[in-house]
């Protein structure tokens, strides 16, 4: 369900995530009165590159209740990073 909720996410406000220097993310809200949400990033080996990882959020299902995998919007990020490897990429 939290995966599912996190592709609607994506595909009704990609335009609006931003990667932030290396280590944040902002995400959307599903909700047009809230804020962005933070996703912070770190840096893992990939393959070929060193790649961004989302590995904390900021909303209160992260804060409170840690679920396995992450909150949507940590399912959200990653599902945009990997769709676009350019912005994935670790920026020296």
């Amino acid at each position: 369900m939290r995966r599912q909720r996190a592709q609607r996410l994506l595909a009704d406000k990609e335009a609006e995530f931003r990667v932030l220097r290396n280590t944040r993310m902002k995400v959307p809200s599903q909700q047009p009165a809230h804020a962005d949400y933070t996703v912070k990033l770190k840096r893992e080996s990939g393959r070929r590159y060193d790649v961004r990882v989302p590995v904390s959020g900021s909303c209160k299902d992260y804060k409170y209740r840690h679920p396995p995998g992450g909150c949507k919007h940590m399912l959200a990020a990653e599902a945009y990073l990997k769709k676009h490897p350019a912005i994935r990429k670790w920026k020296l």
